[in-house]
């Protein structure tokens, strides 16, 4: 395939559709599989920051889910220049946690990309929710 930025943009929005179908059927290895094995990674959930995918906690994560995990994005943005890219984007995540609690919120997401031979690899993943400055609780009901 002849790599050009267009090329690059519909693979990584290709990409973008892999994960969330990939996390609406709980596949951990599809998930895990978009990483580079190096890669950044500052989730919602502690630490601070990891190195390297986590299956134990992808897992963890889709198995907390009593049912399956709706998920949709917004406001995609894709960078390509070269062998690299930047995305920004919404995500929505919606079901019920086996706790019995009702999820529906909205994240902001940033990957960094690298292209590696016809793949893009992600190589520094960033979600993030705003919180209250006063009462340092998060906003979990904010919309786009």
């Amino acid at each position: 395939m002849t790599y050009t930025p267009a090329t690059g943009e519909a693979a990584i929005r290709q990409l973008l559709g892999d994960r969330v179908r990939a996390v609406t059927t709980k596949d951990v290895d599809a998930v895990a599989a978009q990483y580079d094995a190096d890669a950044v990674m500052y989730d919602l959930a502690p630490p601070l920051q990891t190195r390297g995918v986590d299956r134990d906690a992808i897992r963890a994560w889709f198995d907390s889910y009593a049912g399956p995990i709706r998920c949709d994005t917004a406001q995609e943005r894709v960078f390509v220049d070269g062998g690299v890219a930047f995305v920004h984007y919404l995500y929505r995540i919606r079901g019920t946690q086996t706790s019995g609690n009702e999820v529906d919120m909205w994240v902001r997401a940033t990957l960094g990309l690298r292209r590696q031979g016809d793949a893009w690899k992600i190589i520094h993943s960033h979600d993030s929710e705003p919180f209250d400055m006063k009462t340092f609780q998060a906003l979990f009901d904010l919309q786009p």
